[in-house]
């Protein structure tokens, strides 16, 4: 929920770095990268709910959500493996986007 929250003030309310001096390349990465995240983000809501980030995961999405979390001990399980995957590709996609934008 906070993901997806962050991907639509990402994609409604975007501040460049260089104001009026951005790039149409930067615009671009920004915009694809909000799509990738929006297409891993129903990937996983449509997964298990049982399935856990793994601890590195788990670190990234504390930085990028600014968060304190713990991590839970989670199970390697096939449907887990798939789960972080997916988190770990959503999670690059924020991260590329946080680090163009203010």
């Amino acid at each position: 929920n906070n993901l997806h929250g962050l991907l639509k003030i990402y994609r409604d309310e975007i501040h460049f770095k260089k104001s009026k001096d951005f790039k149409l390349k930067q615009m671009n990465l920004i915009y694809e990268n909000i799509r990738r995240g929006l297409m891993e983000l129903n990937i996983i809501n449509s997964m298990e709910q049982t399935s856990l980030p793994n601890n590195e995961n788990m670190n990234r999405l504390n930085k990028v959500l600014g968060t304190q979390k713990p991590y839970k001990e989670w199970a390697a399980s096939k449907i887990n493996t798939v789960y972080n995957y997916h988190l770990e590709k959503l999670i690059k996609s924020i991260e590329i986007i946080h680090k163009e934008c203010v």
